[in-house]
């Protein structure tokens, strides 16, 4: 089998998969890196294999981008089992506790209501089987172990939590609540499904879940992995439309000074916003340390933040040889 040679490719690229169940991140990564023969690929955002939908793959020099994604919306559906708690918070684990499922968490009005408490900036207590870092250890490692871990609440936002439907398990005297949850970065729904059952008086845990967006990377933009190697050459993302960033229009003379990372005199006439993937002009005001994708038509030179004057942009990161606004070729 021919080694994959890490830049071999010449591809700079973003692209969306929709995991499957039952795969890592790191078997998603893999495989994008024998589709497009490049070693250099890396994700924006874990998904646990259990959970499918949406994860941003990058592609080369793009993969300068995953520090950008931190900043994103993601939105999933989650459903939250009642009736049991487990001791990974999801479907996988072993089960910690159990309760009776009462009348009340079948009425949509109450359901409604809880999930309400769950909107808003919370502190919220990492899963103890999480990728959280503890002394240098991630706490995954420690719980397998079987160790006590104390982990500290830690500041997340939920933007949206809507009750999509209530669905009886007959079968096992569980009862579930389909919920849409737009969060921030960082934020746990494993622990927003342990957190909402102490809520309720009723141990829950997270039964399944699937990541419908990342930023604007939504499902429908996303290939699946069998699909990846027929459609390779259509599948790329414009950073500049999916990503909450705004974009700096240069004349293609200033490519070598960007590419250098030299400074460059800042002109607020050529920055415009993607609204509904259609670029907008800007018309608020700009604070210092502002950052924005220095833009040609075809790719994305690399990211400037506006100095404390407002006069001057300056070098952040940059992409090598850019990333791709358009197909793979």
């Amino acid at each position: 089998m021919t080694k994959i040679k890490r830049g071999q490719s010449g591809i700079s690229c973003l692209l969306g998969v929709n995991k499957p169940p039952n795969f890592t991140s790191h078997d998603i990564v893999n495989t994008v890196r024998k589709v497009f023969c490049e070693r250099r690929v890396g994700h924006g955002g874990t998904l646990d294999p259990f959970a499918t939908g949406v994860l941003p793959v990058m592609i080369g020099p793009a993969t300068r981008l995953a520090q950008y994604f931190d900043g994103c919306k993601k939105e999933y559906i989650a459903a939250i089992k009642f009736g049991f708690s487990t001791i990974t918070d999801d479907l996988t684990g072993q089960v910690l506790k159990t309760g009776t499922v009462t009348h009340n968490l079948r009425d949509s009005c109450y359901a409604r209501s809880v999930l309400q408490d769950f909107v808003g900036n919370l502190k919220q207590t990492p899963p103890q089987f999480s990728a959280v870092q503890i002394d240098g250890v991630r706490a995954y490692s420690q719980a397998r172990k079987g160790e006590e871990i104390e982990l500290k609440p830690r500041d997340v936002v939920v933007y949206s939590a809507d009750l999509l439907s209530i669905e009886d398990n007959i079968n096992d005297f569980a009862l579930t609540w389909m919920v849409r949850f737009v969060v921030g970065s960082g934020t746990y729904v494993r622990s927003l499904a342990r957190d909402i059952g102490g809520r309720v008086g009723c141990p829950a845990h997270l039964h399944s879940l699937s990541r419908m967006a990342v930023g604007g990377i939504s499902l429908s933009d996303s290939f699946r992995l069998e699909d990846l190697w027929e459609h390779k050459k259509d599948c790329t993302l414009d950073p500049c439309k999916v990503l909450p960033m705004l974009s700096y229009f240069i004349d293609e003379s200033m490519t070598p000074a960007i590419m250098n990372g030299a400074p460059i005199k800042f002109n607020p006439n050529l920055v415009y916003e993607y609204v509904n993937g259609e670029p907008k002009t800007v018309d608020r005001d700009l604070t210092p340390g502002t950052t924005m994708f220095i833009v040609l038509p075809d790719k994305v030179l690399g990211v400037y933040a506006l100095d404390e004057k407002l006069e001057m942009l300056r070098a952040e990161t940059i992409f090598s040889v850019g990333v791709t606004r358009c197909h793979v070729q």
